[in-house]
């Protein structure tokens, strides 16, 4: 079975976690819980890295007009 996880991990770039990783077995035929799955992961040392980093998008250094939250001025 560590082999077809193995398999299933590396077609996937090392993108797949254990939930993905899964659902191949499931589409292979194999039945195998998801939770087992994610234990043989953990012992071969498989951890999903996204094939894209996350970016921020928010440029808080401006001189533009910002507006009062009136939702929090109208709470206190």
């Amino acid at each position: 079975m560590q082999q077809k996880i193995s398999k299933s991990f590396h077609e996937s770039f090392g993108t797949y976690s254990s939930p993905r990783v899964h659902d191949d077995l499931v589409e292979w035929g194999y039945i195998i819980s998801q939770k087992t799955v994610a234990r043989i992961m953990k012992e071969l040392g498989f951890k999903a890295t996204p094939k894209e980093k996350f970016v921020v998008t928010t440029d808080s250094n401006h001189d533009l007009n910002i507006y009062p939250n009136h939702l929090i001025v109208n709470l206190v």
